[in-house]
């Protein structure tokens, strides 16, 4: 009687090792790391990419971008967004990923740039969309390299995520001061505020048909020469400043593509007020 043995082939898959130095092994990563913060050290010491805070020095996003070259890590803008109230923007949010080249999520954060604070009370609206994408994307950089910054002698915590000075706070009950940029003070809207309302639209017509016919038909109840004659929408026919029917076109369109997006109940918008 011949036994009959069964063979079965074994095949060892290759297991992806999960850090940014393609190896487990603790001494050859601490080794890499510190080789590479040595090197980054010297770079942005030499070219003052950090900001002296007391005793501590703070690395700026060119420091963070630049430990992120030496390692495979970069920041990815997801979005952006304005910060609204009562129509008036406040300031803008960003998100930003920090991804492999292979395209593996390490980090990601969010963070915000405000009217408020005392360096951005006057500037531009697209300044502070810039900064607050600044300012997620050191963030989001920080949460895989900040031991490589820490190894190279730095604090790990970005300098754009350092308090900044807020703006002096209106006293006695006074109205918050609208941002500049969408109170240009005459009848007309202003630029900020007429591409505002462009994109806007332009993304709700996109996203829902049936929700921008609405709001485009109640605006155009309200406001004559709201169609132009191309038979597009035109911003011009609104009255800019604080109050003023762009501002409130705004606030309506930002809940319209929120009630878009499934996050507020279209019947709850007051399209045709």
């Amino acid at each position: 009687m011949n036994d009959v043995i069964d063979s079965t082939a074994v095949v060892v898959a290759d297991v992806q090792v999960p850090t940014l130095y393609g190896t487990d092994n603790p001494q050859t990563i601490i080794e890499r790391a510190t080789a590479q913060a040595n090197v980054l050290a010297k770079v942005i010491e030499s070219k003052g990419l950090y900001k002296q805070i007391g005793p501590k020095k703070h690395v700026r996003i060119e420091g963070w971008t630049t430990c992120g070259a030496l390692v495979g890590v970069f920041a990815v803008p997801v979005w952006t967004k304005p910060i609204m109230s009562l129509g008036t923007p406040d300031g803008w949010e960003a998100r930003v990923e920090a991804r492999t080249m292979s395209g593996q999520l390490v980090g990601a954060a969010e963070a915000e740039c405000l009217y408020a604070e005392r360096n951005w009370s006057d500037r531009d609206d697209y300044a502070l969309r810039s900064m607050a994408q600044t300012r997620a994307a050191s963030k989001a950089l920080r949460l895989p390299l900040g031991w490589i910054v820490t190894l190279a002698g730095f604090d790990a915590t970005p300098a754009e995520e350092m308090p900044h000075e807020p703006a002096q706070r209106p006293q006695g009950g006074q109205q918050r001061p609208t941002p500049p940029a969408y109170n240009n003070g005459a009848g007309k809207p202003s630029e900020a505020q007429a591409s505002a309302i462009h994109k806007m639209l332009g993304k709700l017509k996109q996203e829902a048909p049936d929700v921008y016919d609405t709001v485009v038909a109640g605006v155009t109840l309200h406001t004559p020469g709201f169609i132009g004659a191309d038979g597009k929408p035109t911003a011009s026919a609104l009255t800019g400043g604080r109050g003023g029917s762009a501002s409130a076109l705004i606030d309506m369109l930002s809940k319209a593509l929120d009630a878009a997006s499934g996050k507020a109940d279209p019947d709850d918008l007051p399209f045709t007020e």
